[in-house]
């Protein structure tokens, strides 16, 4: 699961290891990330934590997957796939999200 580091509860267990610009290891995979952990992190500027599951995160902040979220924006729009207004909103928003996600993969 991803989840936005700035959002994340302690304890959790890295899934990925987290690197450097320039390839060096910052934290291995398999580290639970204490407070201390979550706060190095944010100040380097990590802003998306790849975590193993944990059943303490909340759906909200987790970042959903690009194809689970456009598959729900699409069923959450079907009804008024007619009106030309809630398109173009549906339009805004998604590009919006993929902007937003764009940015965290920097």
């Amino acid at each position: 699961m991803r989840v936005l580091t700035a959002l994340a509860p302690p304890d959790l267990t890295l899934a990925r290891a987290i690197t450097t610009d320039d390839g060096m290891p910052l934290v291995g995979r398999g580290t639970r990330l204490g407070r201390r952990y979550l706060r190095m992190l944010h100040d380097e500027g990590v802003r998306v934590l790849h975590c193993e599951e944990d059943p303490r995160v909340d759906p909200w902040i987790r970042i959903p997957e690009v194809d689970d979220y456009l598959r729900a924006l699409d069923a959450r729009f079907r009804p008024v796939e007619g009106d030309r207004r809630a398109m173009a909103l549906k339009d805004a928003v998604r590009a919006v999200y993929l902007d937003f996600l764009d940015g965290l993969e920097r």
